[in-house]
């Protein structure tokens, strides 16, 4: 038996439609998630899906420290609180004695961190086949899944990981700075900023300078 995982429910669905030509079966777990199997050559698949990055970045001191460099990776429903996603690791998990797994997230460094993710902390495997499509059609689910890689991209992987960890670092600690600048003239307000997030702010602020200088002139 094997385990397909894509990165989201509609995905998934669709892999499991083209590649068993419509003959399958769906079962649903603690009735929150969808999931799917069909026999292809004589083998049993099984299709799940994630549902985004079910795993995040969590500080391992506990409290408000400043500055912060320990983090780890965590299931995303206890940071996030998004209790959905504690559904979808706990199916995939019933999974781990699989003869093997293909990752078919999408083929950019977040969709290789998904399943990177999922490999190594739902499934405790360091590697897998991978799936590569860049749309999701008959003809490219298919041509993916009969040439699909030996290995997933570690590559990617660990841009994407990086990605994530700078982002935490940076948003975290200046976060964490600016609110403990403010903290004695505007008390338990927590301000945020971030690697994206504080470059915008200043765009919009510089804008809504200009706007509120503006003097129109008459022609």
């Amino acid at each position: 038996m094997a385990l397909i995982i894509a990165e989201k429910p509609s995905v998934a669905r669709k892999i499991t439609q083209f590649l068993s030509k419509g003959e399958f079966r769906y079962y649903t777990y603690k009735r929150k998630v969808r999931y799917y199997s069909f026999t292809l050559n004589n083998e049993t698949f099984y299709v799940v899906s994630a549902l985004g990055h079910l795993y995040t970045l969590s500080d391992k001191n506990s409290g408000w420290r400043y500055p912060t460099f320990s983090y780890r990776w965590v299931p995303a429903y206890i940071e996030d609180k998004i209790t959905a996603k504690k559904y979808y690791i706990e199916l995939i998990k019933k999974f781990k004695n699989e003869n093997y797994i293909i990752v078919a997230t999408d083929y950019d460094i977040e969709g290789e961190l998904i399943g990177y993710n999922i490999l190594r902390f739902a499934l405790g495997r360091k590697n897998s086949y991978r799936m590569i499509f860049s749309a999701i059609t008959p003809k490219d689910i298919l041509r993916a899944f009969y040439n699909k890689s030996s290995t997933i991209s570690l590559n990617f992987a660990i841009a994407g990981e990086t990605r994530h960890i700078i982002d935490w670092l940076y948003g975290i600690n200046l976060s964490r700075a600016l609110t403990h600048a403010i903290r004695h003239y505007l008390k338990r307000v927590t301000l945020s900023i971030g690697r994206v997030q504080g470059p915008t702010l200043k765009l919009i602020f510089e804008r809504e300078i200009e706007i509120r200088n503006f003097i129109p002139e008459e022609y």
